[in-house]
């Protein structure tokens, strides 16, 4: 269980990353923490500690737990990856998203987020549109902070079904522990 816990964790760059990617009523609220669960298990990080490691490549004592499963390697991809900006307005992540291959990749990322009332593409579509409408432009932490709920909340065999059985998302992961990893 610790093997597939490290794997799920040092996939969470990758997917956060893919998140942003995957673009190819403003909320009253954005997204604080963001769990990780396995089965019964998880692990949350607040999206503060996630900028702030952004930034300064230095980890919460709460963050610090969890990447303590991941290589270095790893860590420094996560910390490039909340790095990440893509140069797409709102209007623009908008239509991607409404197009052949976005139509198809954001059900199937949204299925590894967790809402009641099956809204997890509901959610995914506005933070990033919302995200790329912001001053920040659009990238993983903006999409975080534009998440129209209080916690994002990955379930983690959703994620390594996804990345098993999606070999494009796969092949954008490379060593973020995707399959093969």
């Amino acid at each position: 269980m610790l093997h597939s816990f490290r794997h799920t964790v040092s996939g969470l760059a990758g997917f956060l990353t893919i998140v942003g990617c995957s673009l190819m009523s403003a909320p009253s609220q954005a997204a604080e923490q963001v769990t990780i669960k396995f089965g019964p298990f998880g692990r949350t990080v607040s999206v503060a500690d996630l900028r702030a490691y952004a930034e300064t490549a230095k980890a919460s004592p709460q963050l610090a737990s969890v990447l303590s499963v991941v290589k270095s390697e790893q860590r420094e991809s996560l910390q490039k990856g909340l790095n990440v900006k893509l140069p797409f307005e709102a209007v623009q992540v908008d239509r991607l998203l409404r197009s052949g291959p976005g139509a198809q990749l954001l059900p199937q990322v949204a299925q590894v987020t967790v809402l009641p009332g099956d809204a997890e593409e509901l959610a995914m579509r506005s933070g990033l549109v919302l995200a790329a409408g912001s001053e920040e432009g659009l990238g993983v932490l903006s999409f975080l902070e534009a998440y129209p709920v209080p916690t994002l909340t990955l379930d983690a065999r959703a994620m390594q079904k996804l990345l098993k059985s999606n070999s494009e998302l796969g092949s954008l992961l490379g060593g973020f522990g995707g399959a093969g990893q």
